[in-house]
């Protein structure tokens, strides 16, 4: 792999993992269009530290109290005086309610991940998703804003946005698109829909690049030093600076302005296979 692929694979993950517009779908399109071949496992797991990382950046404040609030309340819940804390104290409930969150998407990562990873290798259903995922944002952004935040947040609510990012496993929904909608269909407001999101795809973005990790013993996966440097922080940056443009989307109520470019680029797809394009890596 050469510095420029790296660099442009890295810009496209940094910033299609956070803009509604589906990162797998990209990671899979780019390659194809240039006829680069798929990046290999260990680049893979490279560009999700490195989005992981632009998460940790961002919402360092929230993480370092959140984690705080999260500790003080499982020692009280162990001790048997906590549920009143729990519930009064702002923090620790939405701690609890991302782990709630990360339930439905564990189980479906588990038990459904590998059959919607064969949709890899079939651009036109990477496009129909696409698609979906254009139809969902229109959806969310058409619905009236809500007024809940992680006080009145129910566990229903982080189950169902969990529920969404765990379907997001398929090429061409977009993780950020799938949560931030659901967040907005719950009735979250459109500053915390997007936080309670990108809070939640922490531990997704983390177990994505576990379940990769038993792939890196099956071959040679090694990446040399200079691309694996530039991809790591291409992607943290790009990453950094998709979060700031979602949530000030979100915020003004312009969600729906990704949807155009996903059906763009779905239609792109479908045509590039009704006239016989066959890369490689899809076939």
């Amino acid at each position: 792999m050469t510095a420029l692929q790296a660099l442009v694979l890295a810009v496209v993950q940094g910033l299609t993992e956070f803009i509604p517009v589906s990162s797998s779908a990209h990671l899979a399109i780019v390659p194809w269009l240039l006829d680069w071949g798929a990046p290999n496992v260990a680049f893979d797991v490279l560009l999700h530290l490195g989005t992981l990382l632009s998460l940790i950046a961002y919402f360092r404040r929230d993480l370092s109290v959140l984690i705080g609030a999260w500790l003080r309340s499982l020692g009280r819940l162990l001790t048997g005086r906590g549920l009143r804390a729990l519930v009064e104290d702002e923090h620790a409930r939405l701690a609890w309610l991302l782990l709630a969150g990360c339930v439905p998407t564990a189980i479906i990562g588990f038990t459904l991940k590998h059959q919607f990873e064969s949709a890899f290798q079939h651009p036109s259903w990477i496009a129909v998703f696409l698609i979906i995922t254009g139809v969902w944002l229109v959806i969310a952004q058409r619905v009236r804003p809500g007024a809940k935040e992680s006080p009145t947040t129910a566990v229903k609510d982080a189950l169902l946005v969990g529920l969404a990012q765990g379907i997001a496993i398929a090429p061409g929904i977009s993780r950020s698109g799938a949560t931030i909608g659901m967040g907005l269909l719950c009735g979250l407001n459109r500053q915390f829909a997007p936080r309670f999101a990108f809070l939640l795809a922490i531990p997704a973005i983390v177990g994505a690049a576990v379940f990769k990790l038993p792939e890196l013993r099956q071959g040679a996966h090694a990446v040399a030093a200079g691309p694996a440097i530039i991809g790591l922080v291409a992607s943290a940056v790009s990453g950094y600076l998709a979060i700031m443009l979602v949530m000030r989307v979100v915020r003004e109520g312009r969600l729906d302005r990704f949807a155009y470019y996903c059906w763009l680029v779905a239609v792109a797809v479908l045509v590039a296979v009704a006239l016989g394009v066959r890369p490689a890596m899809m076939q």
